[in-house]
C-alpha cells in the first residue's frame, strides 16, 4: 500500500500530464506550480524544491544554449552549412544525406533547434536552386538534428537523465556513453531516410519551385486577393495616415503599395498619408475592399510590375518555437511599424490567409510572406524570433572568420575537457560561455539573451518532481511495477517497454518533461532487475529524442511545418518507419549500453 506521501506525488504527476495535454497551460507555469505543490505540504524541503535552479543540469543547458549561439552568430554553422550544400550537389538523394548529416553533426555540441534554424534558410536555398520542392528536404533535416542528439551528451533530455542518476546515487553519463549506440541509431536513421524514408515525403509542395520574387505571391495565392483601387476626392481616407485610416483594424485589408504620377510608395510606413487620386495596392477579400470608403475598385494593373521592381523585396519569414511572440496578432506587436515591412498573406495550418492577416495569433512554423526594402528585410535576421528563410539582397549580418576559428577552438576544448573527464560538463561549458565573452565572439548581453529561459524554468521546476518520486518511494513502485509486467522476460522486454513508453509520451509532451517523469522509474526498475541503471538511463534518453511521429514532439519539427507545407499524416507517415527502426536498433544493440 503506498504510502499517504507517494500517492501526493502520484496526483501532483497525474496533474502535471493533465495540464500539459489537456488544459495545455505553459510548460513553465506548469513546473513553477510543481515545485510549489511539493514544498509547502513539506513533502520536499525548502533546498530539494529550489535545488532545480542549482543543479548541474541546468547550469549545462545553460551553456549549451551560449555555445549554440557563439557559433551560430560567429558564421561556423552557416559555412558549414554552405559546403556541404554544394557537397549534395543536384541529386536529391545525395543532398538530405549531406543535410542530415549535417545537423546530425552540429546538434552534437548545438541545441538542436539551433542546429535547425541555422541549417533551415540554406536547405530551402539549395532546394531552389535545383528545383527540388523544400518538402522533400526539412523534414529529413529535422529528423537528422534529433538522431543526432542521441550520440550526444549535449540533449537536454539526456542532461535530465544524467541529472535523475546522480541524484539516484549513480555515476552521471558523459559524452562517449551516447556515442556507441546513440552513432549507431544515428547512422541507420540517416541510411534509412536517404533509401527509404524520402520516398514517403510528400511531393505536393506549395513552397516549391520558387525561383524569384514574383513567384511566391502566386505560392500564397496572393493575385486572388489583391486589388487596385483609386481614392477618389471626396473619400474620407484623404488627408489620412495609414495608422489613422485603420482599414486592416475595421476591414482586414492591408495597403500594401501607393502609387503616384509623380512619388509612388512602394512600402509605405504607417505615417505616410493618402491623397486624393492615389491608386492603392491593397490584400482583402472582394467583400471588405468593396467598403473602402470612396474608392473605385480598379483591375490589376501593376500587380507584376511592383513585384518585380528593384526596389522591393519579397521575402518568407518563419516564426521560430518558442519566439515571444508566440500567440500574440501582427497588430498586437505593431510588426509594420517596428519592423518596416509589411505582411501579406501567412501560411498558417496547411493553407494561405490573406485577409485578417494582422488578427491571426502567430504559432510556431507559421510562415509570412513579407515584403519591404532589403535592408529593412536584412535587419529581421537579427530578431531570434523570425528565421528569413528567402536570401536578402542586402545583409547587414557581418561574420567574422577569425571569430568563427576561435569559437571552433573553444568548442574543441570544451568537448576535450568533457569526454576526458578533467572537469564535469557544467563547468566545461561554463569555462566555454566565459572564455567567449572574454574573446567577445560574444558580448555579455548577447549570452544573456541566447538563453531559452522557458527551457530552464521547465528544467529547473519539474527536476523536484523527480526528487519527490524517488524520496516518497513512487518511482521504486512504478518500477516494481514494471518489473512485474516484463521482468520475466529479461533484459531485452525491460528496454523494449521503457523505450516504447517513453518515445509514445515524447510525441505528446515533448523529450524534455518525459525524461524527467520516465528517467526515475526506469532506474528504479533496472535496480530491481540488477540490472545497470546508467544503460537504462540511456535508453530512456535515446528514446526521448524519437521525435518523428508527431510535429509537436520537438520544436524542430514546428520549425519546418511552414515552410515545408507539412501536415500531422505528414510527419506519421513518414516517421513511423524511422521509429520502428530506432526500437529495433536499441533493443537490439542494447549490448552497447555502458554497465554500472
Amino acid at each position: 500500500m503506498p504510502s499517504f506521501s507517494a500517492t501526493y506525488v502520484a496526483g501532483i504527476l497525474a496533474g502535471t500530464l493533465i495540464l500539459l495535454l489537456v488544459v495545455r497551460l505553459r510548460a513553465e507555469l506548469v513546473a513553477l506550480l510543481v515545485l510549489v505543490a511539493l514544498e509547502i505540504p513539506g513533502i520536499l524541503t525548502r533546498e530539494e524544491a529550489l535545488s532545480g535552479f542549482s543543479s548541474s543540469a541546468v547550469i549545462t543547458i545553460i551553456g549549451l544554449f551560449v555555445l549554440s549561439s557563439a557559433l551560430e552568430r560567429t558564421g561556423v554553422a552557416d559555412y558549414m552549412a554552405r559546403v556541404l550544400v554544394q557537397l549534395g550537389g543536384r541529386s536529391e538523394q545525395r543532398l538530405i544525406a549531406s543535410l542530415m548529416a549535417l545537423a546530425a553533426l552540429l546538434s552534437l555540441v548545438m541545441n538542436n533547434i539551433a542546429a535547425g534554424a541555422v541549417l533551415l534558410p540554406a536547405t530551402v536555398t539549395a532546394g531552389r536552386r535545383v528545383r527540388l520542392a523544400a518538402s522533400r528536404l526539412l523534414m529529413p533535416l529535422a529528423f537528422g538534428a534529433s538522431l543526432g542528439g542521441m550520440a550526444t551528451i549535449f540533449t537536454t533530455a539526456n542532461i535530465v537523465v544524467s541529472s535523475s542518476l546522480s541524484q539516484s546515487g549513480f555515476a552521471p553519463l558523459g559524452f562517449l556513453d551516447f556515442l556507441p549506440l546513440g552513432g549507431l541509431v544515428a547512422l541507420l536513421g540517416i541510411a534509412y531516410m536517404v533509401f527509404i524514408g524520402r520516398h514517403l515525403l510528400p511531393s505536393a509542395d506549395p513552397f516549391a519551385d520558387q525561383m524569384s520574387g514574383i513567384v511566391l505571391p502566386e505560392v500564397y495565392q496572393l493575385h486572388e486577393r489583391l486589388w487596385e483601387v483609386q481614392v477618389t476626392a471626396e473619400s474620407a481616407l484623404v488627408g489620412r495616415s495609414l495608422a489613422e485610416a485603420q482599414v486592416g483594424l475595421s476591414l482586414g485589408v492591408t495597403i500594401v503599395a501607393i502609387f503616384r504620377e509623380q512619388s509612388s510608395l512602394l512600402t509605405p510606413g504607417s505615417e505616410d498619408r493618402l491623397r486624393a487620386g492615389d491608386v492603392l495596392l491593397v490584400t482583402g477579400g472582394a467583400e471588405q475592399v468593396q467598403r473602402l470608403p470612396g474608392v473605385m475598385v480598379g483591375r490589376q494593373t501593376r500587380v507584376s510590375g511592383y513585384f518585380n521592381d528593384p526596389l522591393v523585396q519579397v521575402a518568407e519569414v518563419v516564426v521560430a518555437p518558442r519566439a515571444n511572440i508566440l500567440g500574440q496578432t501582427l497588430k498586437q506587436i505593431e510588426f509594420r511599424r517596428r519592423y518596416g515591412v509589411t505582411v501579406v498573406a501567412i501560411w498558417q495550418e496547411g493553407r494561405a490567409h490573406q485577409t485578417d492577416v494582422g488578427d491571426l495569433p502567430l504559432h510556431a512554423g507559421d510562415a509570412l510572406l513579407v515584403v519591404g526594402p532589403a535592408e529593412r528585410l536584412a535587419q529581421l535576421q537579427q530578431n531570434p524570433a523570425l528565421i528569413v528563410v528567402t536570401p536578402v539582397a542586402a545583409s547587414n549580418v557581418v561574420r567574422d572568420p577569425a571569430k568563427g576559428v576561435v569559437a571552433v577552438g573553444i568548442t574543441t576544448l570544451v568537448l576535450g575537457l568533457s569526454i576526458g573527464n578533467w572537469v564535469a560538463t557544467s563547468i566545461a561549458l561554463l569555462l566555454g560561455v566565459v572564455l567567449l565573452v572574454l574573446t567577445h565572439c560574444l558580448t555579455m548581453d548577447e549570452a544573456i539573451q541566447a538563453i531559452e529561459w522557458k527551457t530552464v524554468f521547465v528544467i529547473a521546476g519539474l527536476l523536484p518532481l523527480s526528487i519527490a518520486m524517488q524520496k516518497t518511494g513512487l518511482a521504486a513502485l512504478l518500477g516494481s511495477t514494471l518489473v512485474e509486467l516484463v521482468g520475466a522476460y529479461g533484459f531485452a522486454a525491460l528496454v523494449g517497454a521503457v523505450f516504447t513508453v517513453t518515445l509514445l509520451l515524447t510525441q505528446v509532451i515533448g523529450g524534455q518533461v518525459t525524461a524527467l517523469v520516465m528517467a526515475p522509474i526506469a532506474i528504479a526498475a533496472a535496480a530491481g532487475l540488477d540490472i545497470s541503471p546508467r544503460g537504462i538511463g540511456i535508453v530512456v534518453a535515446l528514446a526521448c529524442s524519437v521525435a518523428f511521429l508527431t510535429p509537436l514532439a520537438h520544436p524542430v519539427n514546428l520549425l519546418m511545418m511552414g515552410p515545408g507545407g507539412y501536415t500531422f499524416r505528414d510527419f506519421g507517415r513518414v516517421g513511423i518507419g524511422l521509429t520502428v527502426l530506432c526500437f529495433v536498433v536499441v533493443v537490439v544493440g542494447r549490448g552497447l549500453l555502458p554497465g554500472g
